[in-house]
C-alpha cells in the first residue's frame, strides 16, 4: 500500500491510499512482451516490406529494454534481427522459400527468473503465409 498525502499553500489537505502490486515471480504479470502483427492469417509478399510490432508489457530482471526477432518456420527459429530497441522493425523477407507455415517469435532480453523465462517471449498465434 503506498500513501500519497499533499498541502497546498493554503493549508489545505488531502491524501489518498493505493495498492500496488509488487512481486518478483514474472507469472503474475503475464508475458514480458506481446506480438501484434504478424499474428497469423496474413498472406505476405517476398520481397516487399513487413512490418513486425510488438508491445512491451513489463521489463524483465537484467533486462536492456531491447528484444530479438526470429522468423520460425517448421518450429526452426532463425535470427532477423537483436537487440532491437523500438515497438516495431521492418524486414524485408527476400531469401525464403514461399510457404504458408511461418510465425514471428519476439523474445526480451534479462531474464523473468526461474523457470518462468518462457514469459520472455512470445510469437504469431497462427501461420501466416509468404508468397
Amino acid at each position: 500500500m503506498i500513501t500519497v498525502s499533499v498541502v497546498d499553500g493554503g493549508g489545505l489537505q488531502s491524501s489518498a491510499a493505493h495498492q500496488i502490486k509488487v512481486d518478483a515471480d514474472p507469472n503474475t504479470f503475464g508475458l514480458a512482451v506481446t506480438l501484434l502483427s504478424p499474428n497469423g492469417g496474413e498472406v505476405l509478399r517476398l520481397g516487399q516490406t513487413v512490418v513486425i510490432k510488438w508491445q512491451r508489457n513489463w521489463t524483465p530482471i537484467l533486462a536492456d529494454d531491447k528484444v530479438n526477432i526470429y522468423y520460425s518456420r517448421e518450429g526452426i527459429n532463425q535470427v532477423i534481427a537483436t537487440g532491437v530497441l523500438d515497438s516495431s522493425y521492418q524486414w524485408v523477407p527476400a531469401s525464403l522459400n514461399a510457404a504458408s507455415n511461418y510465425k514471428i517469435v519476439i523474445a526480451a532480453n534479462g531474464s523473468g527468473g526461474g523457470a518462468a523465462n518462457t514469459l520472455l517471449t512470445d510469437q504469431s498465434d497462427s501461420n501466416f503465409t509468404l508468397e
